[in-house]
């Protein structure tokens, strides 16, 4: 099961994510927070099958974990049109580590890219062709102590930036 939450948007990578689920054959999308409106437009607009995707719509903060702790990935993706997608660091991303499942990000995202790379938190959406590439990918794993190292690292340069402003 895949984790995509949030808008079915350009600039959250839509496109990239319908022609990923073309490539899935019992796995499932699950879609949390778009509307309907916008999952149907979805669908129809990329000539999707429908049964690949679970649509649950908007969700309570305080129960929204309860959805993450049943994936076995997260899909996160933040297109370079804007300079807010370029310089993210995404909740999604942090709520993957912290439930220890991989992440596919989109390469072009420097943030999201360098997140997977550095701390081997998962792969790329655009290298899943076909189900071999996701067999490899689900495999995937990664010490427990990457939240952990993430917080350290991450909260090391934030305060480094503001002290040498």
């Amino acid at each position: 099961l895949f984790i995509h939450q949030g808008v079915l948007s350009i600039e959250r990578g839509r496109e990239k994510l319908a022609t990923f689920s073309k490539t899935l054959s019992n796995a499932k999308v699950i879609i949390l927070g778009a509307s309907e409106d916008d999952f149907k437009h979805f669908i129809s607009h990329y000539h999707l099958d429908k049964s690949v995707f679970f649509y649950v719509g908007s969700v309570p903060y305080n129960i929204l974990n309860q959805f993450w702790k049943r994936g076995d990935a997260a899909i996160v993706m933040y297109l370079p049109t804007y300079i807010n997608n370029r310089l993210c660091a995404p909740n999604r991303f942090y709520i993957a580590v912290n439930n220890k499942i991989p992440v596919l990000v989109n390469k072009d995202n420097p943030v999201l890219n360098n997140f997977v790379k550095e701390y081997n938190a998962g792969g790329f959406i655009e290298d899943i062709q076909n189900i071999n590439d996701l067999a490899r990918f689900l495999n995937h794993s990664y010490p427990a102590s990457l939240m952990k190292e993430l917080i350290d690292v991450e909260s090391n340069k934030f305060v480094y930036f503001y002290e040498n402003i």
